[in-house]
């Protein structure tokens, strides 16, 4: 006669490989699947905080395309250093006065 007892613990045996690969198969679709956040959607500014250059900023950028010495040297004389860190001041007070 034949064992019962080993042909059913031969088809448990199939099933728990067929559930277990289904599970990992899920999981493995269920990672890749999962949104990611990319470098281009950080790097995103929305439209609504579009920051607007102030005049001083401005005249910063402001100076000449040439790779001359002279140009550079006008460009350095003509650049005003004097204000450039007038904001750390003002954000050095307000830390104290706290």
């Amino acid at each position: 006669m034949e064992d019962t007892n080993n042909l059913n613990g031969g088809e448990n045996n199939r099933w728990a490989w067929i559930v277990t690969g289904i599970v990992v198969l899920v999981a493995i679709i269920g990672f890749y699947s999962w949104p990611q956040k990319t470098n281009e959607e950080t790097a995103e500014v929305p439209a609504n905080n579009v920051v607007e250059e102030d005049v001083y900023t401005a005249s910063l950028n402001n100076v000449s395309s040439s790779d001359e010495v002279v140009d550079i040297e006008a460009d350095l004389n003509n650049t005003d250093v004097s204000n450039l860190d007038k904001e750390a001041v003002d954000v050095d007070s307000a830390i104290n006065n706290e």
